[in-house]
């Protein structure tokens, strides 16, 4: 089911139906996300006011359900507020606008509390690979290079795996793996032989990408996050801007009357 907020979007059938509606929507979304590592994302949900639905209903939803499910988050991309040749409408001054996928698993789901006439649902979103970190094992693979070993071991998660290398890696005799987990069989491989791994995100699936070699990392998509300004700590810009206004309102005294 698709929710949806002026920023982000959120589609996934572990949300639950009110009334034929999305009986939840979008607060917020936060996280982390980094080379060599699994992303974590948490995701803020709440149950909206217009569906009229009671708390006691939805205190009720079976949580279990959710994990495991997968989860495609959209994030909407401002741009860079430069002018688009020949683009007309609200494109004209939003160079790399667009958005931004974040596709995961919910591998926590929990009721978060009350807020007002709402209650609020917080989910864990990690990549696939997470399922790697929840069992070890003891194998042996003979006569495999380091990315045969890899394909083999990954062969049990039916997920998308992109391969950006152009080294040659000799054939082992053997390579075992010694009571770790997947993941921690995978990351001491990768670290060992120099690969390094990261999620790409489109047509609502996660892709881990493995690579050996600097020109396999490809521009970003948008033009307005090619190139990202980074300002060291103690730095002052030469402007200033303003990406929040509020409309503030208050009573006054029309008419005073003194006397002495």
């Amino acid at each position: 089911m698709l929710l949806s907020s002026h920023t982000l979007q959120v589609q996934s059938e572990a949300i639950p139906l009110h009334q034929g509606q999305p009986a939840l929507e979008t607060v917020r979304l936060s996280g982390h996300e980094g080379l060599n590592s699994l992303f974590s994302y948490e995701l803020l949900l709440k149950t909206p006011d217009a569906l009229n639905l009671l708390a006691s209903n939805a205190a009720d939803w079976d949580l279990d359900s959710f994990i495991g499910r997968e989860i495609s988050c959209s994030i909407a991309l401002d741009g860079t507020g430069q002018f688009l040749p020949g683009a007309v409408g609200a494109s004209v001054d939003h160079v790399g606008a667009g958005t931004r996928q974040i596709n995961a698993l919910i591998t926590d789901a929990k009721l978060w509390g009350e807020e007002g006439r709402h209650l609020q649902y917080k989910l864990t979103l990690r990549p696939w690979l997470h399922l790697a970190t929840l069992s070890t094992d003891c194998k042996i693979f003979q006569n495999k290079t380091v990315v045969q070993v890899l394909e083999e071991l990954l062969a049990d998660y039916p997920f998308p795996l992109e391969k950006r290398l152009i080294e040659t890696y000799a054939v082992r005799d053997y390579q075992v793996q010694m009571g770790e987990s997947d993941y921690e069989f995978f990351l001491r491989l990768t670290q060992e032989h120099g690969i390094s791994f990261w999620f790409a995100h489109s047509e609502g699936k996660p892709r881990l990408v493995l690579i050996d070699n600097m020109g396999a990392y490809k521009k970003n998509a948008s033009a307005a996050y090619q190139q990202v300004p980074y300002h060291p700590p103690g730095w002052k810009i030469a402007y200033r801007r303003c990406k929040v206004g509020m409309a503030d309102e208050n009573r006054v005294a029309g008419l005073v009357i003194g006397s002495n």
